[in-house]
């Protein structure tokens, strides 16, 4: 699982983050994919690549509270929700056919006769025993 988190760097007192897409199960300093922004707290200083972020958010990752709040304070956020509900909308609805519906189509095509089952007992099995 891929988690869009902050990566804390900078000195003793002077905290400065990176937002970086990293597996979920790697320390909050180490090995990351990829760098998506940074923070610095501060100066409130704020930098995102919003193409790079939408593009990891579609893939699954998933964001902490912070970068959320983060990406809220960017606006980005609620347009990633607006494109993902708008795609839902967009996507045409597969009907279920029932069994009955099917046969009917299957038939049609092939041009065969409708076959009705037999009903089928189930088979009781007797056992001798021997004296």
């Amino acid at each position: 699982m891929v988690k869009l988190r902050l990566k804390r760097m900078g000195n003793k007192f002077n905290p400065f983050y990176r937002i970086v897409a990293a597996d979920a199960r790697a320390p909050r300093d180490g090995r990351f994919i990829e760098e998506v922004g940074y923070y610095n707290p501060l100066s409130d200083d704020l930098k995102l690549n919003k193409e790079l972020i939408i593009k990891w958010l579609d893939d699954g990752a998933q964001p902490t509270e912070t970068v959320k709040n983060l990406l809220k304070q960017e606006k980005i956020w609620s347009e990633y929700i607006e494109s993902k509900n708008k795609a839902k909308i967009t996507k045409p609805k597969k009907r279920k056919l029932s069994s009955k519906k099917i046969a009917n189509k299957t038939s049609k095509v092939s041009g065969t006769a409708k076959v009705k089952k037999a009903k089928t007992t189930p088979v009781k099995k007797t056992i001798k025993k021997e004296k």
